[in-house]
């Protein structure tokens, strides 16, 4: 674990972000304070990596982390930090979550907010998912991810991490 820890200093950026893919596979608990360093790193890739590692590893102590992240200039950063903060059932985040889904210009980081938000038990979003989905373009809608989205909503039966724990 040391080595692998040390590699998230790597000069290349490829590095950097699949040593942290492996060490949150690895369930490296221990390596998230290392983690959240990369998520001010200066490539949009691997801090999207850091954030989607700290969701993965149930990392709390660094959800303010997190909620920085949804105001990255990176969509695909948004993107991850919305869905780590519903995959780590941070119900406090609850508020941050609502002000991406109202104000994130990309529909899909919007996506990723009401979808953990609904995962969250916010019943104010679920309302929110018809018009989010139709923001969307239909080949992302026919993810089986927004599908079920889509179900869970229609049924008001509770939703369930994607992909599941």
């Amino acid at each position: 674990m040391p080595g692998l820890i040390r590699d998230l200093g790597s000069e290349q950026k490829l590095v950097r972000s699949h040593v942290v893919s492996v060490l949150a596979s690895l369930g490296a608990s221990q390596a998230a304070p290392h983690i959240a360093k990369l998520a001010d790193d200066p490539v949009d890739t691997v801090r999207m990596c850091a954030v989607d590692a700290l969701g993965v590893l149930k990392a709390h102590e660094f959800e303010g982390t997190l909620v920085a992240a949804l105001d990255d200039s990176a969509s695909v950063v948004r993107m991850s930090a919305a869905e780590a903060l519903g995959r780590m059932a941070a119900r406090d985040t609850i508020p941050s979550l609502r002000r991406a889904l109202d104000n994130d210009p990309n529909p899909e980081v919007r996506l990723h907010a009401v979808e953990s938000l609904v995962l969250l038990g916010d019943q104010q979003s679920r309302e929110r998912v018809p018009q989010v989905l139709r923001e969307i373009s239909w080949r992302v809608r026919l993810h089986p991810r927004w599908k079920k989205l889509r179900k869970v909503v229609e049924t008001g039966e509770p939703l369930t991490p994607w992909p599941p724990d």
